[in-house]
């Protein structure tokens, strides 16, 4: 789970009279136009922006809870699905990462918390190296260069597992051509036939097994 401050409360004052949208400005002063929406100087202009967080626009303009493309004024939000956490940049609001965990994205005291324990290869992520599980448990993903991509199977019977903050990941089964990141590991193939090894981030098929392969922790018996 990774939580930051959110944008909950933003001072409100009135804009100058009979502003309108598009007119130049120069100031951070915000107007009320109803609950769910308020005026504001965005990027130099009057713009319209929306108040969609539970508290709304009564006193202060609630952003925490907002679309990806939404005028903004700072700070960052929840996506409207719940499943992206956005940041407020040059006046709108982008995406600033996938929350493809069970819990989402949510709002709570006056904070952003995003579970980025889930995920798919691809989903754009934040922190460098930061680890999550695929959605189906059956491979460990990495963000690399703002986007999760796979580090390696975890085709066990535990499957792949964030538990306090830690990855774990059971890769004593796994397929030719899966992804691993450890050189010379030893799994056994899905349907027990063979010995895969770990070589150039890819296991490969090392011998065939006379019997069944059986992986533990510990070892990989092929015979």
């Amino acid at each position: 789970m990774i939580a930051a401050r959110a944008t909950i409360a933003i001072a409100l004052t009135l804009l100058a009279c009979k502003a309108k949208i598009g007119d130049a400005c120069s100031s951070r002063e915000i107007t009320c136009e109803d609950r769910g929406a308020a005026l504001a100087c965005v990027g130099g202009k009057v713009a319209r922006v929306t108040c969609g967080g539970r508290a709304g626009c009564s006193g202060a303009c609630d952003q925490s809870v907002a679309r990806a493309g939404d005028p903004c004024i700072g700070g960052e939000a929840c996506a409207s699905d719940a499943i992206e956490r956005l940041r407020c940049e040059d006046g709108r609001f982008v995406s600033a990462g996938r929350c493809g965990g069970p819990a989402g994205c949510v709002v709570a005291s006056g904070a952003i918390a995003c579970d980025t324990s889930r995920g798919d290869v691809g989903d754009p992520c934040r922190e460098p190296d930061a680890v999550s599980c695929a959605r189906d448990g059956k491979a460990a993903l990495v963000c690399t260069g703002g986007r999760l991509a796979a580090k390696t199977t975890c085709r066990g019977p535990r499957g792949c597992a964030i538990e306090n903050g830690k990855l774990a990941c059971d890769d004593t089964i796994a397929e030719a051509d899966d992804a691993c990141d450890l050189e010379g590991q030893a799994a056994c193939s899905v349907d027990g036939a063979a010995e895969l090894r770990c070589v150039l981030g890819k296991f490969s098929r090392a011998r065939v097994c006379r019997k069944p392969c059986k992986a533990n922790d510990a070892e990989v018996l092929c015979d």
